[in-house]
């Protein structure tokens, strides 16, 4: 969970919050988190298209085939 303490605002000349600083350790969590969650959709969008699981071997080909 992100500590609400350690996060900077960078503002602009009117004062409106543009940017946040964080520390590394929070940035590296809510990076880890978030491809979690990236990966936990896309199973759920699979399941909803009845998609057919392959073995990672043959994804991992697929991938560098297509780029």
């Amino acid at each position: 969970m992100l500590n609400d303490t350690n996060i900077q605002y960078v503002t602009n000349q009117q004062g409106e919050k543009i940017a946040v600083q964080l520390p590394i350790k929070e940035w590296d969590s809510l990076k880890e988190k978030l491809e979690m969650w990236e990966d936990i959709k896309d199973f759920d969008e699979a399941i909803e298209l009845n998609e057919k699981p392959i073995p990672f071997d043959e994804a991992k080909k697929i991938l560098l085939e297509n780029g």
